[in-house]
């Protein structure tokens, strides 16, 4: 079955990523991943609103929400370059994405 093995690879791939970061650079990945996680927070806030809004016939804002949104997704990419950065092994993230959309499609 693809899961278990996809599984199975991202539980070995997992415990190398952390054997290869030293306790610094686990400390900062860790605020890098909250920061992310913050941010796809307020992006679900903006699209609610946005829907919301536009349940009240008021589209006059979705300019103004997808400028918003475009944004916050700016600062999730420039974040998970910051988080490739401090990982030696990020090129395997490339590899779990591919992976992913294998398990997707």
């Amino acid at each position: 079955m693809k899961i278990n093995n996809y599984k199975k690879k991202y539980t070995n791939l997992n415990e190398s990523l952390t054997e290869e970061l030293d306790q610094k650079d686990v400390g900062i990945s860790s605020v890098l991943m909250d920061l992310i996680n913050q941010e796809y927070s307020l992006l679900s806030q903006y699209e609610s609103a946005q829907i919301t809004f536009n349940d009240y016939n008021e589209n006059k804002f979705d300019e103004l929400f997808n400028y918003i949104k475009d944004d916050i997704n700016i600062h999730i990419g420039m974040l998970q370059a910051a988080i490739e950065d401090l990982n030696p092994s990020a090129e395997k993230i490339d590899d779990g994405k591919n992976q992913g959309e294998d398990l997707i499609a």
